[in-house]
């Protein structure tokens, strides 16, 4: 690829960048996400497979 500009001006090179940065900041938010339910997922499954093996009478 040549140096001929090809993203055309500055303004569409900025909206590129911009929309780079929208799109790092969604996946960011989806991965703490994500994270934080996988978390309270096996809290929560650790939580009942120590009930059922030590069951409270």
């Amino acid at each position: 690829m040549s140096g001929s500009g090809w993203v055309g001006s500055g303004l569409t090179r900025q909206s590129m960048i911009e929309q780079s940065l929208s799109t790092t900041t969604t996946t960011t938010t989806t991965i703490t996400t994500t994270t934080a339910t996988a978390t309270a997922t096996a809290t929560t499954l650790v939580r009942k497979s120590r009930l059922e093996s030590h069951p409270s009478w």
